[in-house]
């Protein structure tokens, strides 16, 4: 029994004509940095996705994706913050996690979003998401470690939608 959390990664490519594709990764001892390195490393992985899909499958993490009903799967968004806590709640998960979707358009460009989710563990009922800042601070994360990932993020030009979605509820 650890600290258990999820990553869901929705590739959106829409230059193939192609349903997007989501996996999930789960980490039984994922709290305080663990899986906010493993969201960093997914963001990093773009570098990479156009040729090797593997590289998005964070370090110390299974991919469980065969394990959760492929309807469920289809429902995950930034819309839809409770079917993204449901595909969490799957994985045996009581310290939340991260949804992170990749979307790439015609001309190849890519943008990485993310927003974190709280678990029960920290006063999270997997319906509505919240900023990294708020989740870092929820599960424990070291001080020292939260500049490494906003310098990454930003130079990866992702955006915290868990920040602005935090603002509007």
């Amino acid at each position: 029994m650890g600290q258990r959390t999820a990553i869901i990664v929705k590739n959106n490519d829409t230059r193939y004509d192609r349903k997007p594709t989501v996996s999930v990764f789960y980490n039984s001892w994922g709290i305080g940095r663990a899986c906010i390195a493993n969201v960093m490393g997914v963001a990093l992985g773009t570098f990479n996705i156009i040729h090797h899909a593997e590289s998005m499958h964070p370090a110390n993490t299974y991919d469980v994706t065969a394990d959760i009903d492929p309807v469920m799967l289809d429902k995950v968004g930034f819309d839809n913050p409770r079917a993204v806590g449901e595909v969490l709640k799957e994985c045996d998960n009581n310290n939340g996690g991260c949804y992170v979707q990749i979307d790439i358009d015609k001309d190849g460009d890519q943008i990485v979003k993310y927003a974190f989710m709280l678990g029960m563990e920290e006063g999270g009922k997997y319906d509505k998401f919240c900023s990294f800042k708020k989740y870092a601070d929820k599960v424990g994360c070291d001080k020292d470690f939260l500049p490494v990932f906003s310098s990454v993020m930003c130079y990866m030009g992702a955006v915290d939608v868990g920040a602005s979605k935090s603002k509007a509820q």
